[in-house]
C-alpha cells in the first residue's frame, strides 16, 4: 500500500492541475514530444480492442484475477524476498566477480505491491477513460499507450520481434534500450557502456534509417573499496540495466550456458551487488525521496528480471522471470506494462509496502565494516575497476628473497 505522505504528495501535484474528465478536450494532455498542443488525441483514439486486452492483462498479471489468457503469454507477475546467507560485499569485487549466496522466501507478492499509484492510473483509464490530471502522470501514461499502439501497427516489422536476429547480447541491449526502455521513459535519456559502443550512431536493429537516441560513456558505479564496476546501461542515471556476465574465476561453460542461462537471471549475484549498490547510491544522491526502493533490470537475450532493494529497510526482491515475446512470437502486454512501470518508477512506484519490511535481506550485518561506505562513498563515474588498481600494484618492484633464492638453488642441482 502507498504511504500518507505519497498520497499526499500525489494530490499536493494535482492541487493546480486542471480537472479531468473521461473526455479528452482540444487541449493536448499527453504532453508527448511526438503530439503538437491541440491534436493529441491518443487518450481517445486508443483502440477498443488494444485497451480490452490491456484490461486484461492488469487484471490477470498483475492483479492476479483468473488463467493467463493466450496472447499474454505469463500468468501474474510476482516478486519475491530474497536473504542473504553469505557474501563479499565487505571486498573490493568487481561486479562480475560478485559473491552472494542467497535464500529465496517460500511465498511471492504481486508486484501490484510496489506500483499501487502506476497500477491505479491504468485501471482508472481502462476501466473508465480517465486521463490523470498530474502533468507528469499524463506524460508517463501517453508514453505507454503510444508505444503499445505504435507496435500494434509495425507488426512483425516492429525490431522487438527480431531480437533473435541479433548477433550477441551487446547488440540485443541496445535494440532494448532505443526501442523500449527510452521509448517507454519520461525522457529518451540513457547512456550506454562505452566498453560496449558500436561504430557509429546506428542502431543494430534491422532498420538502416535508425539512430542510437543515447549516448555511450562512463557507466562505473561503486567504490573501489566494495562492490564496482560498469553497467550496461543507465537511463536518466536513476535506473540500471544489465546482462549477466560470466565471472572469469567460474570456468569455462558451454555456450548453451552462456547463451541460454534463463536461470542465471534469477538469484544473479552480479545483478543483486548491482541492485544493491545503485541503491545506496540512488539514497545518496536523492535523500528527499519519498521511499528508497530503486530497481535494476536484468536481461539476457528475450527475457527481464527485476531486482529491487530497499537501501534504508534492508528489503531484497525478485520478480519472476518475463519474457518480451508471447509463445507466438508477439511482443507482451505483460512485459511491455511491467518495464514501463519499472522505468518509470520515480511516477509510478509507491514504496515498500508494510508487508514487505519485515523480509530482512541482512546486507548490513553481512557488510558492517564497510556499511559506511556504501551510505556515503559511492561514485556514478571515475570509479577504478579492481584490474586498474591490481595492474598498479604490479608494476611494483619484484624483489627476489633469499627463500626463493634456496629453492631455485635445489631445482637447479
Amino acid at each position: 500500500m502507498a504511504s500518507n505522505m505519497n498520497k499526499r504528495k500525489r494530490s499536493d501535484d494535482r492541487e493546480h492541475e486542471p480537472p479531468s474528465t473521461g473526455i479528452l478536450s482540444r487541449t493536448c494532455h499527453c504532453v508527448s514530444e511526438r503530439c503538437s498542443e491541440g491534436q493529441c488525441t491518443i487518450f481517445s483514439d486508443f483502440p477498443v480492442d488494444l485497451r480490452n486486452r490491456l484490461f486484461s492483462a492488469i487484471m490477470t498479471s498483475f492483479l492476479d484475477t483468473g488463467p493467463p489468457l493466450h496472447f499474454l503469454g505469463i500468468g501474474p507477475v510476482s516478486i519475491t524476498t530474497l536473504s542473504i546467507d553469505n557474501c563479499n560485499g565487505e571486498e573490493p569485487y568487481a561486479f562480475c566477480d560478485a559473491y552472494c549466496s542467497v535464500s529465496r522466501q517460500e511465498k511471492r507478492y504481486l508486484l501490484a505491491e510496489l506500483f499501487e499509484m502506476g497500477i491505479d492510473i491504468l485501471i482508472n483509464y481502462v476501466k473508465s477513460e480517465e486521463i490523470p490530471r498530474s502533468k507528469k502522470e499524463r506524460i508517463v501514461l501517453s508514453k505507454l499507450l503510444h508505444f503499445l499502439k505504435n507496435s500494434e501497427e509495425k507488426g512483425e516489422t516492429d525490431p522487438l520481434q527480431n531480437l533473435d536476429k541479433l548477433e550477441d547480447q551487446t547488440e540485443i541491449n541496445i535494440v532494448l534500450a532505443n526501442h523500449l526502455f527510452g521509448k517507454l521513459s519520461s525522457t529518451p535519456d540513457f547512456l550506454m557502456d562505452i566498453q560496449g559502443k558500436q561504430k557509429g550512431d546506428s542502431c543494430p536493429c534491422l532498420s538502416p534509417m535508425c539512430k542510437v537516441t543515447g549516448s555511450f560513456g562512463d557507466t562505473s558505479v561503486g567504490n573501489d573499496q566494495v562492490w564496482h564496476g560498469n553497467l550496461d546501461i543507465i537511463v536518466k542515471n536513476d535506473l540500471a540495466i544489465q546482462s549477466p556476465k560470466e565471472a572469469e574465476s567460474q570456468g569455462v561453460k558451454s555456450p548453451v550456458e552462456v547463451k541460454k542461462g534463463g536461470k542465471c537471471l534469477q538469484k544473479n549475484p552480479q545483478l543483486i551487488a548491482e541492485t544493491i549498490v545503485f541503491s545506496f547510491l540512488q539514497k545518496q544522491k536523492h535523500p528527499e525521496s519519498n521511499h528508497y526502493m530503486f530497481p535494476c533490470i536484468g536481461i539476457l537475450d528475450t527475457e527481464m528480471v527485476f531486482y529491487f532493494y530497499d537501501s534504508e529497510h534492508d528489503v531484497l526482491l525478485e520478480s519472476n522471470r518475463i519474457s518480451l515475446l508471447t509463445p507466438d512470437s508477439n511482443i507482451s502486454i505483460v512485459a511491455v506494462v511491467s518495464a514501463w512501470l519499472v522505468v518509470n518508477y520515480r511516477f509510478l512506484c509507491s514504496g515498500l509496502a508494510d508487508i514487505l519490511k519485515p523480509e530482512k535481506a541482512s546486507f548490513f550485518s553481512k557488510v558492517k565494516s564497510k556499511l559506511s561506505v556504501y551510505q556515503n562513498q559511492l561514485r556514478l563515474g571515475k570509479v577504478r575497476s579492481a584490474e586498474q588498481r591490481f595492474e598498479k600494484t604490479n608494476k611494483f618492484p619484484l624483489i627476489i628473497g633469499p627463500v626463493a633464492d634456496r629453492l631455485k638453488e635445489k631445482v637447479d642441482l
